[in-house]
This record gives structure tokens, C-alpha cells and sequence, in this order.
């Protein structure tokens, strides 16, 4: 009995250090972010958005480099509507990424993986002659780091990610600044 207890142990270990697979994965995600200051993102409100492109596994192993590119679009104005994709006013980014991806349990049938990246998001377009918020001074980027979670199951997945503003994303006249954050609800298909 000890005999096949060891042996399921070793092989079960074994399936474990199989490796993640180096690719290209096709994403899509709603976001939801908030500006620091409750003067841009009053209380139980955000800018709701959704973002999509690509993210690559650039090796293969149980932690693995990932680089991404990505475009985000996010209502200009915070509401408690949650309403993803119709603005009247919005701000666009394009956010390139790059960090460590690494298994954190493997399942006969799936995987769950972490990741810790690193942000630069350039500013790609908003109304800056129809302003509706009350900003002067938008960066055109900013720096961020992203934590994030995601279950794979065989070539498809569904994840989190928490996005950090570190730099400023808006200055004002007064010398107040805010920074800006992101949560994002996101699936693909990895091929």
C-alpha cells in the first residue's frame, strides 16, 4: 500500500512540474477604473470600459515572461450605470505590459495561474476641446503595476486583474493630483 501511495505521489508530482506553454493569447474584458481623487470618481461610481488584444507567454515553464499590448476605452464620466461600451464622453489607451506568469495549482482538467506585470499606459485619444471633467492637465502616461488571476481550461481562459496607478494620471492648477486604477473582468482563447 505504501508502494502505490509513493508512486501516485511522484507521478501526481511529476504532472504538476509540466510546463505552461509558450503562445499567444487573444483577450477581451470589461474594466471598471476609478480616479483617486472622488473629484473625477465620486463615491460608488467608476468609468466604466472594456479593453481587448493580445498577451504572449514568451517561454514555456512553471513561470514564464509575459509581454502584452493592449487597448482600453473607458467612459470619461463616472456613473453608477456600469454601462461598458455606450459613452457619450471617453478616454482610449494603449497599455503595453511585460512580467511573470507562474502556475499556482494544476487540476487534472485545468489550471489556475498568477501573474505580476508592469504598465505603461499611453493616453490615445480623449476630448480635450469638450473636456466634461474639470482636469487641466492629463499625463500622457502613466506608469502601473497589475496583479492578476486566471483559470485555463484546455486553449480557453477567464481572469481578474487589478491594474495600480504608481504615477500621476492628472494634475490640477492647485497642485492635487490623482492617480488612476483599473479592475478588469477579462476571457480569451490561447492558440
Amino acid at each position: 500500500m505504501k508502494h502505490y501511495f509513493l508512486t501516485f505521489i511522484f507521478f501526481f508530482s511529476i504532472s504538476n512540474l509540466s510546463a505552461q506553454d509558450a503562445g499567444l493569447k487573444l483577450l477581451i474584458g470589461l474594466s471598471q477604473s476609478q480616479f483617486s481623487s472622488s473629484l473625477y470618481t465620486p463615491d460608488n461610481t467608476s468609468h466604466a470600459g472594456y479593453q481587448f488584444g493580445f498577451e504572449a507567454n514568451l517561454n514555456s515553464g512553471p513561470s514564464y515572461m509575459i509581454a502584452s499590448l493592449l487597448y482600453q476605452q473607458d467612459n470619461m464620466i463616472a456613473e453608477g450605470n456600469n454601462e461598458h461600451f455606450d459613452h457619450e464622453y471617453s478616454i482610449s489607451w494603449i497599455k503595453l505590459r511585460s512580467g511573470i506568469g507562474f502556475r499556482i495549482l494544476r487540476f487534472a482538467v485545468l489550471d489556475i495561474h498568477g501573474k505580476v506585470l508592469g504598465a505603461v499606459n499611453a493616453v490615445s485619444d480623449y476630448p480635450q476641446n469638450n473636456n466634461p471633467l474639470s482636469f487641466t492637465d492629463l499625463a500622457p502616461s502613466d506608469l502601473n503595476v497589475v496583479l492578476g488571476l486566471s483559470v485555463r481550461f484546455s486553449l480557453v481562459f477567464v481572469g481578474a486583474e487589478f491594474e495600480k496607478g504608481l504615477t500621476n494620471m492628472v494634475s490640477e492648477e492647485n497642485g492635487s493630483a490623482s492617480k488612476y486604477d483599473t479592475f478588469t473582468l477579462r476571457a480569451g482563447i490561447f492558440f
